[in-house]
């Protein structure tokens, strides 16, 4: 049987809260009601920090619950993560003017994520399971930069989300999600890679528009 983190943390605060209740008992002259008390204070503590995390690791829990709900049951952000899911599978997927239009809320969402990180609200460890996947498959998708991505005037928060959830998923030795056309290598010009292959953001083009390598897409291949 597998014991998690926090039951062995427990375990540890139970024993080192014997060994000092016993040298307290050794090396003081305290009754024995005066030790029940201080004893009594100690768990108490201890209950209540065990209770206020258990209530924390169940909001953050139910936090990313509303994540995923809010991402599924978005009809214009369901339509697009369909059509990329199909064109990843099949290929030759047209992409309209219109579709480009829709990314603008799958763009905002993630914004939102990139802003929730950036405020430790959440971290990307929590959501690099569920979310990666629907990340990586929209910002190296060509159609994705050539609408939305080559504006870096708004993509900022975008650019600094790929920078530090690459460099996550690199450090933890996961693979590279649809490295086909990554969107660092696509609009390189925008982004440094250090000689461990760690990524940032060239802030000085920031303020400029992105050129993506083709200016436009063919959707006819």
């Amino acid at each position: 049987m597998r014991i998690n983190r926090n039951s062995i943390l427990i375990i540890l605060l139970i024993v080192l809260l014997c060994i000092i209740l016993t040298l307290i008992g050794i090396y003081t002259t305290e009754s024995l009601s005066s030790i029940i008390t201080i004893v009594t204070a100690v768990l108490g503590i201890l209950a209540i920090w065990y209770q206020l995390k258990k209530e924390h690791d169940i909001s953050r829990a139910e936090f990313i619950i509303t994540l995923n709900t809010t991402f599924s049951e978005n009809e214009n952000i369901s339509i697009i993560y369909k059509k990329l899911k199909l064109d990843r599978d099949t290929l030759g997927i047209e992409f309209t003017a219109e579709d480009g239009r829709l990314m603008g809320e799958y763009v905002m969402y993630f914004e939102t994520m990139s802003y929730l990180i950036n405020e430790r609200i959440v971290d990307i460890k929590m959501v690099d399971d569920l979310f990666s996947g629907r990340f990586f498959v929209f910002v190296n998708h060509l159609h994705a930069q050539q609408y939305q991505l080559r504006y870096s005037g708004v993509m900022i928060s975008i650019f600094e989300l790929y920078c530090n959830w690459y460099n996550y998923r690199k450090k933890k030795g996961k693979q590279e999600l649809f490295p086909k056309h990554q969107l660092h290598h696509e609009l390189e010009s925008y982004f440094i890679v250090n000689k461990k292959g760690f990524l940032s953001i060239d802030k000085k083009h920031l303020s400029q528009f992105v050129p993506v390598k083709a200016n436009t897409v063919n959707t006819s291949e």
